[in-house]
């Protein structure tokens, strides 16, 4: 399936991603500023000030994470004031230093600094969501800076000769990534500071004998693909409104709780694109045999999201029930197996990792 035929969600086109990015910046920065104005008034021009410098991307680069964390504290309200102050001008601090990195050459210009603070707020609120079965006394996931920054660029450098629209929309999405050490989480993002992405180094666990390199390139393709399933859908639902309010739980292929019709449709698009990835990057490394078997596993995984959904076709807008197709269409003319359901996870099994999926 070519680009120019496939559903952008899932074939990646950069073009429409930064589109919709900008859409949802728009729709915060006009946010931002009115919580502010409301919160401390026209006269503190502090953080007018600083406000502006952190919202001002003219959208060549995605805005800093920290800014959808501040709105998230500006919509507490007046019970937070000094502290929605105090955090708004450190954090427009760090976007207008995360702007002059973002603009810079090589892979360093995604790395976070130890000193920000929001991405420690995400850890606690993806932990949060882990499921119950979850042992959490073995719970010991944690950000640590990033151990080897030539795997993240042989990562970047993978994606860009395999992939190359896929690589562009990543860069396009992608503001900052930070490294997750420990068991429980395998990586997520958090709309609360949309466009970063945590990774981990857990998912070797699931993947023998394919090289770090890879095993990176795909985690940072799942993470960015849910930060743009979380901006089209913004604009553009695939799953269709309850009229109760109700939502609709299932069974899903990467997680051992059940999780939301939305959240197996972003499993789907992520599961499609990552089995893609793998058949592209098994030209590229000497270990074609591991990851071949790596992008059937992630096919099957996909052809069991693909069953699901259709059987709630009506739970669908006409945007997602396109998104499935397109994908069992991926599924039919690149996998190597016919689709299949796949195992669902041991939520206590050694090693077991959490997708906020």
């Amino acid at each position: 399936m070519s680009t120019a035929d496939g559903h952008p969600l899932v074939e990646p086109q950069a073009e429409v991603a930064t589109r919709q990015r900008r859409r949802l910046e728009a729709t915060l920065a006009v946010e931002v500023r009115a919580a502010a104005l409301h919160l401390f008034g026209a006269d503190d021009h502090e953080v007018t000030v600083a406000l502006d410098q952190a919202l001002d991307t003219d959208g060549d680069v995605p805005l800093y994470p920290g800014v959808y964390h501040l709105h998230r504290l500006l919509r507490a309200g007046e019970a937070h004031l000094r502290y929605s102050r105090e955090a708004a001008l450190e954090l427009a601090g760090q976007a207008t230093g995360y702007l002059r990195r973002r603009r810079a050459d090589g892979v360093r210009r995604y790395i976070g600094r130890p000193e920000e603070g929001y991405p420690a707020a995400c850890v606690q609120r993806a932990l949060a969501q882990a499921p119950a079965e979850l042992n959490r006394a073995t719970v010991t996931s944690r950000l640590v800076p990033w151990p080897e920054v030539p795997t993240l660029e042989r990562a970047v450098q993978l994606l860009a000769t395999a992939w190359p629209a896929a690589h562009a929309e990543i860069d396009a999405v992608l503001a900052q990534a930070w490294y997750l050490t420990g068991h429980g989480l395998v990586g997520f993002t958090d709309f609360a500071a949309h466009g970063a992405a945590f990774v981990s180094d857990s998912r070797e666990i699931g993947t023998p004998g394919v090289p770090a390199a890879v095993r990176l390139a795909e985690s940072l393709l799942h993470e960015v693909t849910h930060s743009v399933c979380n901006a089209a859908a913004v604009s553009e639902p695939l799953v269709a409104a309850s009229p109760e309010g109700k939502v609709t739980h299932v069974p899903t292929p990467l997680r051992a709780d059940d999780r939301p019709l939305a959240g197996l449709m972003q499993q789907l698009i992520v599961l499609v694109r990552c089995a893609a990835l793998y058949r592209r990057a098994a030209g590229a490394v000497p270990e074609r045999v591991a990851v071949h078997a790596r992008a059937d596993a992630l096919a099957g995984q996909a052809g069991q999201a693909v069953m699901t959904l259709r059987r709630y076709r009506a739970h669908l807008t006409a945007a997602g029930s396109a998104v499935v197709e397109a994908a069992a269409r991926q599924l039919t003319e690149h996998s190597t197996a016919p689709l299949e359901v796949a195992a669902r996870p041991a939520a206590e099994a050694p090693g077991t990792v959490v997708p906020l999926t």
